[in-house]
């Protein structure tokens, strides 16, 4: 089903994705855009998540809501209480709620197919902006840093984040295509590859692998008992950041990759040293990576550097969270991918998303972001 693009709420939720993207950030660090930019973005998805509230007051939706995300979304609004930097956690917590409220409403006006549409034009107007900051302003768009110097970043912050969003992209594009067969997507399919391979993210380039090998097998065999796929990754999750000694064992004589992941089992065993301090309840929301804060400081002292997060989901979970949220969290993922699987036709077209983004949470954290794509892709895989 062709999405119709004059339609002004169909464009207005492709900006609205274009936004949860966050492709623009260098241009607010290097002064191109004006810094107010980013509180204007802000201001608008929450405009944009009014008007989701003023849709369902109108046509009187039936609000089958999966009760668990809800009841997590509470928590996760409470425990801004106990984080200490309580100002930035609850105004963030509210802006978390308001995505989930977004994600129903996109589930509920919309088919698997349509989603996916929509959410490759925001792609699409990002593969355009970041080759034209790569080859028309490389100052921006390829990293110059003794590091990365040559790696392609566009219009993002760093090479990785081009390419996590650019391998979703791909194959989203990839199912969009099989379901419509428009042979223009094919060429921004591409696009995205290559995107991938310039940033040289070899955890990307894995992940799109895994993409068209789980898109291969639902052509083949409908995926099923989705919810096994998901205890899989807890299972995976728990293994990584619980025996780093053997994981580096393990990369030391079968990878030529770094033994740390760059300095990930580092973090993750400070990580799991901080969760036995508080076990139960966690930090709170955005309670812990702040600069300053006592953790950040002892974080510094302990691994060596700087981090914007502890590079696993699950452990971001726990840290944040405590063990009544993972609880919780573990409640409305399980409930909602039975739910979902029963009642949504093409639900395996979101899921096989959904199974990506999780993917990448087991060396980054992606869950709960209140600006991200990737957490509404979980949403809508669950709502």
């Amino acid at each position: 089903m062709k999405l119709k693009l004059k339609s002004l709420e169909n464009v207005k939720n492709i900006l609205t994705l274009f936004f949860l993207i966050n492709s623009f950030i260098p241009l607010i660090e290097k002064g191109i855009v004006n810094s107010k930019l980013e509180t204007m973005k802000n201001i608008y998805i929450i405009l944009i998540f009014l008007s989701t509230f003023i849709y369902f007051y109108r046509i009187k939706v039936k609000w089958n809501y999966n009760i668990f995300i809800f009841i997590l979304n509470i928590y996760i609004i409470i425990s801004s209480f106990w984080s200490s930097n309580f100002n930035n956690s609850f105004g963030k917590s509210i802006l978390l709620l308001f995505i989930s409220f977004y994600a129903f409403y996109l589930r509920k006006r919309y088919s698997s197919i349509e989603i996916i549409s929509l959410f490759n034009k925001a792609i699409i107007i990002t593969v355009i902006l970041s080759y034209f900051f790569i080859f028309l302003v490389p100052e921006i768009g390829i990293f110059q840093d003794y590091r990365y110097g040559g790696t392609w970043r566009g219009v993002f912050n760093h090479r990785n984040s081009l390419g996590r969003i650019m391998s979703i992209g791909f194959n989203s594009l990839v199912l969009e295509y099989l379901a419509t067969k428009e042979k223009k997507i094919i060429m921004f399919s591409l696009l995205c590859l290559l995107l991938v391979i310039g940033s040289k993210s070899t955890t990307s380039l894995i992940i799109l692998i895994l993409g068209i090998i789980l898109i291969f097998k639902e052509k083949i065999k409908p995926i099923k008992n989705q919810v096994k796929y998901f205890y899989t990754y807890l299972v995976i999750s728990v293994l990584l950041f619980s025996t780093t000694n053997i994981f580096s064992y393990l990369i030391k004589n079968f990878t030529n990759r770094d033994v740390t992941l760059t300095g990930r089992t580092y973090l993750w065993d400070y990580g799991i040293n901080l969760f036995k301090e508080n076990i139960v309840k966690g930090y709170g929301y955005l309670g812990l990576w702040y600069e300053n804060s006592i953790y950040w400081i002892r974080m510094v002292k302990k691994v060596g550097f700087v981090a914007a997060h502890i590079h696993n989901g699950l452990l971001e979970i726990l840290l944040q969270l405590g063990l009544i949220g993972f609880i919780l969290y573990f409640f409305a993922v399980s409930f909602g991918i039975r739910k979902n699987n029963r009642n949504i036709k093409n639900y395996n077209m979101i899921f096989i998303l959904f199974l990506l983004t999780l993917t990448f949470n087991l060396s980054e954290s992606m869950t709960f972001g209140y600006n991200s794509i990737f957490w509404l892709i979980a949403l809508i895989a669950i709502v």
